[in-house]
């Protein structure tokens, strides 16, 4: 029984872990393009 839900438990963990780092670096990538655009401008 453990089996059968752990690998269940630690994919899911990891995709909401690889929502959370892509949602972090959209914000990072987005607040360094405008950085850098209105530096450049």
């Amino acid at each position: 029984m453990k089996n059968d839900t752990f690998p269940e438990i630690q994919s899911v963990s990891l995709s909401s872990f690889i929502d959370y780092t892509t949602s972090i670096w959209d914000i990072r990538s987005f607040y360094i393009i405008r950085i850098y655009v209105s530096s450049s401008a």
